[in-house]
């Protein structure tokens, strides 16, 4: 049986996305431009134009990476992105538990904070180094795989998920 779950984002990333988004756009568009059309040397012009592309292709990144469903598959869970999925075999999986995040610090290694959610690489002293794929920790779970990685994914009823795991592990 195929289970699929949208991936929500919580307030706080909501917020943190439209905020940013619309920084990053106004600065990434006004900028450049401003050094185009102003500017009259190539150097100038060089530089602005480059600014403009690393903001575009920073902004379609980020949303080719987000989460967006969440699927259990007879043999995989599928973390479904814009550009590729992730898939975790349920024989590598050692366990599978609901994610509380507490009051641990958190140190991003590699990924995203905060706008569209939490993906990438991340560290904290109670679990260790995790990759992310997180829209709201309110609804993560963490997976542990056999080679010692760890994911902390989050989906609509997490809990259901989890135990949808957990039985199929046990088959």
């Amino acid at each position: 049986m195929i289970i699929e779950e949208r991936v929500e984002r919580s307030q706080y990333v909501k917020l943190i996305t439209w905020i940013v988004s619309f920084i990053i756009l106004i600065a990434g568009i006004v900028f450049p431009v401003l050094i185009l059309w102003v500017n009259q040397d190539m150097m100038s012009k060089v530089i602005g134009a480059s600014v403009l592309c690393l903001i575009f292709f920073t902004l379609i990144f980020t949303v080719a990476y987000q989460p967006r469903k969440l699927i259990l598959s007879e043999t995989h869970i599928i973390m479904e992105r814009i550009l590729g999925q992730v898939y975790i075999s349920y024989s590598d999986i050692t366990d599978i538990s609901l994610y509380h995040r507490e009051n641990v610090a958190e140190i991003r290694i590699f990924g995203i904070g905060g706008l569209g959610g939490y993906i990438g690489k991340f560290y904290n002293s109670k679990i260790g180094f995790y990759t992310a794929y997180v829209g709201d920790y309110s609804q993560a779970f963490l997976i542990k795989i056999n080679n010692r990685e760890k994911y902390v994914m989050s989906c609509r009823h997490a809990e259901k998920i989890v135990e949808e795991v957990k039985s199929r592990l046990k088959q």
